[in-house]
């Protein structure tokens, strides 16, 4: 059972709260929808320009989906479609993202490996361990016995006679 602190709670104000959070929610992504919806076109051509290929390797998808299974390239064409304003902004980050990994910091760090005359080369080593090479010794441990059992301890004084 809750303690009560005095105060009475009202289950209408709670309900008031979770009922205007909802609408604020709901008018937030709607607006963020519309403003998607009016910057999806230029988002698509700015796409275009910048790296045709991102469209054009999303279009081979969905027609390689297509070939292997027709329910989900139709499924992925309908939802490509209907959310167009998603897909827009989708290869926009992908060209953004590329252009950032490609061309930057990262991109650079492997077109320096390139010019200095390539990767480091390496050589596969066999990882199996022979054993009928190595001479293992048969020797026995000389293990002191134990005084006593801690089993047999009284209750009361077990836990002082383990540091006795």
């Amino acid at each position: 059972m809750i303690p009560n602190n005095g105060r009475k709670s009202n289950p209408i104000i709670g309900i008031i709260g979770l009922v205007l959070f909802l609408v604020v929610a709901y008018y937030l992504v709607s607006s963020i929808f519309w403003v998607l919806g009016l910057i999806a076109p230029v988002l698509f051509i700015l796409t275009l320009i910048m790296d045709h290929t991102v469209v054009t390797d999303y279009l081979k998808w969905i027609v390689k989906l297509f070939k292997e299974k027709w329910y989900m390239g139709l499924g992925a064409a309908a939802l490509s479609v209907i959310g167009s304003t998603f897909v827009a902004a989708f290869l926009f980050g992908k060209v953004m993202f590329k252009k950032k990994v490609i061309g930057g910091d990262m991109g650079k760090m492997f077109t320096d490996k390139k010019e200095e005359g390539g990767f480091t080369d390496y050589e596969e080593i066999d990882s199996e361990i022979v054993v009928e090479d190595i001479e293992l010794e048969d020797t026995e441990l000389d293990l002191p016995e134990i005084e006593e059992n801690l089993n047999t301890l009284d209750d009361d004084n077990a836990y002082e006679n383990l540091f006795g």
